[in-house]
């Protein structure tokens, strides 16, 4: 039974594993995708690169309209194993597609199509994951939640070692002529793996017997009946939203181009990140299951929005070397971050109906997180250009868990029936 349950759990977590592993790889590699689909490396190449990676968190919203649609009224499962399969396809012909130099134009248009049909799949991925727990599992929901969020720093983690390995064994220039293709190989080979292995995957018996929607419209009205909620649960996201996107999606580009930090040193920093954030999904599970999910979330973002300012203005503005300290530092801060990560998710599962369980928090999700994981490196791009002051960026973080506070208290008093 313990062993039907963990491998459940494992099944159900690739997806958001592989979800976090696609975007870090985009991130990471963005230096030899702009050489490869725009010709050059500039400002302009920069922001497009980043502009494209926002067109596919935006199309995320269409996929959990679609996904969620299909795991509210025909299968979680279903949707479940189907989204993965086009995550896999899309992986494999994105390293397939040839560079600006060979088709022109034709190559980035390319790009934007396949991150697309990426976004639309991924819409229903990680909101399918906590659903099937929380509808599987009656004690500990925090704690396997936060097992869920665990996959998804592992995807971060694992994004960066590939990321480091690829680069040891390659030259620079290899690696935008063909290293790059390499990691989104393996992306969709995994993917790929995965579609297999769900077979073992099944719907929960609350499901099963629940009442089914009739048709989309039906199944979006019910998620926006009480728009205080349908909103509240949106900016639900915000805080942790911003933090994916500050500090994994921009800070590194940013470090890299500005050549504050060597590969070396690039690498640690994420991995410093990602620790954090680890412990931070495991310890915030099993706190907000001896005390309440609510009472976690408002006191971590309380604490998130006093630290991010001194944060940037004493720790990330000048950083040349990583020493212990900072080490230490930047892993508690990604701490209470990530008590954030998984409970804020088992929060929102939990205070939405059966009926359209998967629409709604599919789409408050996926619209949170195109909004501020998504546009955040292109908006934290803009913002350091105009400012020329990479300290703003503690600003935005500080009013993005503030936001996110609040969310969390109004949702906690509007409860969707």
């Amino acid at each position: 039974m313990i062993i039907a349950k963990a491998r459940q759990i494992f099944l159900i977590s690739t997806g958001s594993f592989l979800e976090s592993l696609d975007f870090f790889i985009f991130v990471l590699f963005s230096v030899a995708l702009q050489k490869s689909f725009f010709g050059e490396i500039n400002t302009a190449s920069t922001s497009y690169i980043f502009g494209i990676l926002a067109i596919g968190y935006l199309s995320r919203i269409a996929g959990a309209m679609i996904y969620g649609y299909i795991g509210d009224k025909i299968s979680r499962v279903l949707s479940f194993r189907y989204s993965i399969l086009t995550i896999s396809l899309s992986s494999i012909f994105i390293a397939l597609i040839p560079t600006y130099d060979v088709i022109g134009y034709t190559a980035f248009i390319l790009l934007i199509f396949f991150r697309v049909m990426q976004g639309v799949s991924f819409g229903g991925e990680s909101s399918g994951a906590i659903v099937l727990i929380v509808e599987s599992t009656s004690k500990h929901r925090g704690f396997v939640c936060g097992l869920i969020m665990l996959f998804i720093s592992g995807g971060v983690l694992f994004a960066n070692l590939l990321y480091s390995f690829i680069s040891y064994l390659f030259t620079p220039s290899e690696l935008i002529d063909y290293g790059w293709r390499i990691a989104y190989i393996i992306t969709g080979l995994t993917s790929l793996i995965t579609f297999f292995a769900r077979k073992k995957l099944y719907d929960s018996e609350d499901f099963k017997h629940s009442k089914k929607v009739l048709n989309l419209k039906q199944s979006l009205e019910l998620v926006i009946a009480n728009k205080l909620s349908f909103f509240s649960a949106i900016f639900c996201k915000m805080g942790t939203g911003v933090f994916v996107g500050v500090m994994i999606g921009y800070l590194p580009n940013y470090y890299n181009t500005t050549d504050k930090l060597d590969t070396k040193h690039l690498s640690l920093f994420v991995l410093l990140i990602t620790t954090g954030l680890i412990i931070g999904d495991i310890v915030g599970g099993i706190i907000s299951d001896i005390f309440s999910r609510k009472s976690v979330l408002i006191t971590s973002g309380i604490i998130m929005a006093f630290l991010s300012v001194p944060m940037f203005y004493f720790v990330f503005s000048d950083i040349t070397i990583i020493s212990i300290m900072f080490g230490v530092t930047i892993i508690l801060f990604s701490l209470f971050a990530g008590m954030q990560d998984g409970v804020s998710s088992c929060f929102l599962a939990e205070n939405s109906p059966l009926t359209v369980r998967f629409t709604f928090l599919a789409l408050t999700s996926q619209i949170g997180i195109a909004l501020f994981s998504g546009f955040t490196p292109l908006f934290s791009s803009l913002l350091t250009s105009y400012t020329n002051v990479v300290n703003v960026l503690g600003f935005y973080l500080a009013i993005a868990f503030a936001v996110q506070t609040l969310a969390v208290y109004l949702l906690s008093k509007s409860r969707v029936d």
